[in-house]
């Protein structure tokens, strides 16, 4: 059988199921919440499953299903995801592959943090609104920053997990957006 794992629920994964489907393989592809179900839609060749997938959980599927290759469409950000899928790929002999995107140029000036903690240390020394689109997975320094109330506006998945974690670290509904990417220059402005 032609079957790939697909991991993660971005549009550029979206795109390669098309054509991979089109060209006759058979996807498991995996996300991480049950909000991420609704984003791969229903098709043939297709199957979709959510839940959080550890490096053991990973093995374990690839040891259970005979897959070709495991394919990380995951976000860019979701190193972590990569690491463990490239690892368990390794241990189980099967051909990893990272779909990657092209990286977008920073403006001229732009500052970079390696951190969400450094970048919300220099932000704590500034004034002015922040437009914030890191998600909710890094949240917690910038919502600790003075009168975060006022200042932040974030950017967050359409899940219910991610909002409950902002009205927990106390953003309310006006500090927040909850839109599902990719986003146009147009859109971010």
């Amino acid at each position: 059988m032609r079957r790939i794992w697909l991991i993660g629920g971005t549009s550029d994964a979206k795109n390669l199921a098309d054509i991979l489907v089109a060209e006759g393989f058979s996807l498991l592809a995996t996300v991480a919440t049950p909000e991420g179900l609704s984003f791969w839609g229903e098709r043939p060749g297709l199957e979709v499953r959510a839940g959080r997938l550890d490096e053991a959980a990973m093995e374990g599927l690839l040891a259970q299903e005979k897959f070709l290759a495991v394919v990380d469409g995951s976000h860019p950000y979701a190193q972590q995801v990569t690491a463990c899928a490239r690892e368990a790929s390794r241990r189980a002999g099967v051909p990893f592959f990272r779909l990657g995107r092209a990286a977008t140029p920073l403006p001229a000036g732009a500052k970079v943090f390696p951190t969400a903690a450094l970048a919300a240390e220099f932000l704590a020394n500034t004034s002015g609104k922040i437009f914030l689109t890191v998600g909710s997975k890094e949240l917690e320094p910038f919502a600790a920053l003075r009168g975060a109330g006022e200042r932040l506006t974030v950017r967050i998945l359409p899940a219910l997990a991610s909002l409950e974690k902002c009205f927990a670290l106390g953003l309310g509904p006006a500090n927040v957006i909850a839109m599902t990417g990719p986003f146009s220059q147009a859109t971010n402005e």
